[in-house]
């Protein structure tokens, strides 16, 4: 006697054979049914789930003013010093970040935010007898952060000559160098700075804010104008003036005759609002304004960012 799987014995041993109803039957289809349809999105989830393309959160821009707070404190923090390093690093360049400077660079722009209320004065001399004072650890981390962000390195060995923005007992030029025993710096100044002279007129660079914008992510874009100049002597307090785009005074933009020393304005740092007043430079000879080559002018674009202590450089590009 053959037995199947949905038989059973009775008592007499007499198979009864069972026939499924077509309800039943349908619903353990629909049951298949759900159960495989449950397992594809399962697997389809997990495989293709982690691609899913998050929405962006939209970024909206201002247009901001150059008497904006944030504008002027972030333009002088990068223009600090402009006739020195800051030269040298951002109009020199083509595409600077935190990664391009050296570690007395990194200190020249950190000490920018000292105050003479961070120092504190102790009864140690170095060996040419200027006073010590000396500067917590932490200050100098928040300095750089607050120029380089919070992802800033920098090395604590080794001397630094520095400039500071005060005077302490007259003098504002020193060294700062990382005492590890006591993990502050010693900065010992012993000297006041020299200003030169102003000499003959002479190839420069000049410059002005432009553009600042910031952005609803935490970006602030200030496009700053350069122009390059070469300067040939004619006589009499007279010279000739080539104007450049770029740095290696590759693109000249035109060329200005019978200039004097000082004859070069730039309205456009009068204000944001008005127009050149011819008045205020009458006294100049044969002056020519900066402004009236904007559109030829070179470009430095500064990303910033938005941080804890405030906004921090990001990058900086040159463009013609």
């Amino acid at each position: 006697m053959d037995f199947k799987i949905g038989d059973d014995i009775d008592e007499n041993g007499a198979v009864e054979h069972h026939v499924l109803s077509n309800k039943t039957k349908i619903i353990i289809m629909v049951v298949f049914a759900i159960a495989a349809g449950i397992s594809v999105f399962l697997i389809t989830s997990l495989l293709f789930g982690g691609n899913k393309e998050e929405e962006k959160p939209v970024v909206t821009k201002s247009i901001l003013t150059k008497e904006d707070e944030d504008v002027v404190f972030n333009y002088k923090m990068l223009t600090y010093g402009a006739k020195g390093i800051r030269d040298r690093k951002f109009i020199s360049g083509i595409d600077i970040d935190s990664s391009s400077f050296s570690n007395a660079e990194k200190y020249y722009f950190a000490l920018q935010f000292a105050v003479k209320g961070d120092f504190t004065l102790t009864d140690r001399k170095d060996d040419k007898g200027n006073v010590i004072f000396t500067l917590p650890e932490s200050s100098m981390d928040i300095y750089m952060e607050r120029f380089f962000g919070p992802d800033v390195k920098y090395v604590k060995e080794g001397e630094i000559s520095n400039t500071f923005k005060f005077t302490v007992n007259e003098k504002d030029t020193g060294i700062v160098k990382f005492n590890s025993e006591n993990d502050e710096f010693d900065i010992s100044l012993s000297e006041i700075r020299q200003v030169s002279p102003k000499g003959d007129f002479e190839d420069d660079v000049y410059y002005y804010l432009d553009e600042a914008t910031s952005y609803s992510d935490g970006r602030l874009v200030l496009k700053e104008k350069i122009l390059y100049t070469k300067v040939a002597p004619l006589g009499d307090n007279n010279y000739e003036v080539e104007l450049f785009s770029d740095y290696d005074k590759k693109n000249s933009i035109g060329t200005i005759n019978n200039i004097n020393n000082g004859s070069i304005v730039n309205s456009s740092n009068d204000s944001s609002d008005t127009k050149i007043n011819a008045d205020k430079y009458a006294h100049l000879p044969n002056y020519f304004d900066i402004d009236e080559y904007k559109d030829q002018c070179g470009t430095i674009t500064y990303n910033l960012k938005l941080g804890e202590r405030g906004y921090y450089f990001v990058n900086s590009k040159v463009s013609d």
